[in-house]
């Protein structure tokens, strides 16, 4: 029995009795198996890069049902991210990178729909991670004069293996989760920044 079965067994015997812990538990151990199948892009001071791979497996064992659309128009963001490079993978990157480093994650903060207070207070929910995601990789986007890129701020339920995690918890905090959706001409990935302070980019291309 390798540690994945011995994980596994240890949940359900628990699951019952930590139920937050059992679902928290396996959306790592899901996320943490989807990124030894797929990787992103990476950068580095001269924005050098690695190859992208993706698997189909990756989606099926964890992925998004996009709820609607919060935002069509990220906005308007005066930061110090600055990456020069016309390769849009690498800009995702970059500004998920950006995002993690200067936000910590605050389930009952304000503010999270403006990123200027978000800039502020250095605090956010999974709604304001997006919000200054999005609003960063629009500055990148812009400092590189690239117009072929749309983004998106999406409400969406956590899937894994097609069963919905959101839907285990009670709490009205968990009842969803908000993303970034990025769209390159027809190629569409999904970003979560919040879940990205785990130590993972999550970038899961469609």
């Amino acid at each position: 029995m390798n540690w994945f079965d011995y994980a596994i067994k240890f949940l359900i015997i628990y699951k019952k009795a930590m139920k937050p812990l059992f679902v928290i538990t396996l959306v790592a151990v899901s996320i943490v198996a989807c990124t030894k199948l797929s990787t992103t892009k990476k950068y580095s001071s001269d924005n050098s890069t690695s190859d992208t791979t993706n698997s189909s497996v990756t989606g099926f064992i964890y992925n998004y049902k996009i709820q609607k659309i919060i935002s069509n128009t990220p906005q308007t963001f005066s930061c110090e991210a600055q990456c020069d490079t016309t390769d849009v993978n690498v800009l995702m990157q970059y500004a998920l990178d950006y995002t993690t480093d200067n936000l910590e994650f605050v389930l009952n903060s304000s503010g999270n729909l403006n990123v200027k207070s978000l800039d502020a207070s250095n605090v956010a929910n999974c709604i304001g991670y997006v919000t200054y995601y999005n609003a960063v990789l629009k500055k990148l986007l812009r400092d590189n004069h690239i117009t072929n890129v749309k983004l998106q701020h999406a409400r969406a339920n956590i899937m894994i293996a097609g069963t919905d995690i959101n839907k285990i918890f009670t709490d009205p905090s968990f009842k969803n989760h908000d993303i970034s959706i990025v769209t390159i001409n027809d190629t569409v990935y999904h970003i979560d920044p919040s879940l990205s302070e785990m130590g993972m980019s999550l970038i899961f291309q469609q």
